[in-house]
């Protein structure tokens, strides 16, 4: 892998002109450096390197710290580094969000195999919040889908439900007055208009009167 702007952050300015030299052996281009932690975190954020370098020992704020601060603003991939075992700094690295943990001495085959590595992982990470985006978008947009067939079902329930009133309202005019049932209807409409309200509630006083006094 070949081509991308890194971002060194290494106390020690003999180490750090080494990890230069390497990664301009291995094509790479360093973008910046810094030998302090705050500095590290301000200066990434500025120069938006495609990963970054980071020693864990560093005064000011550790690499730890300075990566957890950096990944919750930046999606990047970061390879923290140090000169001691530590299970404790491995979990921390784990939790910072950082790609990849190295221990000095580091050569050129380890960076190089570092840097594949993380930017592989960053990259399926990165794919896997996209694809997991996109199915989110879908079951939004499928969830919105739904909701609008269950809309266009309930009216149509609801119109089939004023239907069955309407013409049962019309059914007693016709039965109990001899209306036709063009009549009927026209009649519903009408007072409909006249009483400013919907035809389906003209039905049902209709039905409720015929109930109530049996005419």
């Amino acid at each position: 892998m070949t081509g991308l702007r890194i971002f060194i952050a290494e106390d020690d300015p003999t180490v750090s002109m080494g990890y230069k030299s390497m990664l301009r052996m291995l094509g790479h281009t360093v973008c910046g450096s810094a030998l302090d932690g705050n500095s590290a975190i301000s200066e990434v954020l500025k120069q938006k390197p495609d990963l970054v370098i980071m020693d864990i020992n560093m005064p000011g704020c550790d690499g730890i710290t300075a990566a957890d601060q950096i990944t919750k603003t930046l999606n990047i991939p970061i390879i923290l580094v140090t000169g001691y075992q530590n299970e404790s700094f491995i979990t921390r690295s784990t939790e910072s969000g950082a790609c990849y943990y190295l221990q000095k001495p580091i050569d050129e085959y380890d960076l190089k195999s570092a840097i594949s590595i993380c930017y592989a992982r960053f990259q399926d990470s990165l794919n896997l919040k996209n694809n997991l985006s996109e199915v989110s978008s879908r079951l939004e947009d499928a969830h919105e889908e739904l909701h609008e067939v269950k809309k266009e079902l309930d009216a149509t329930r609801q119109a089939l439900s004023d239907r069955k009133i309407i013409d049962r309202a019309k059914g007693i005019l016709m039965d109990k007055f001899g209306m036709a049932e063009s009549d009927a209807m026209k009649y519903l409409q009408n007072n409909s208009q006249k009483q400013n309200i919907r035809l389906v509630n003209v039905a049902h006083n209709i039905i409720n009167a015929d109930k109530e006094f049996h005419f």
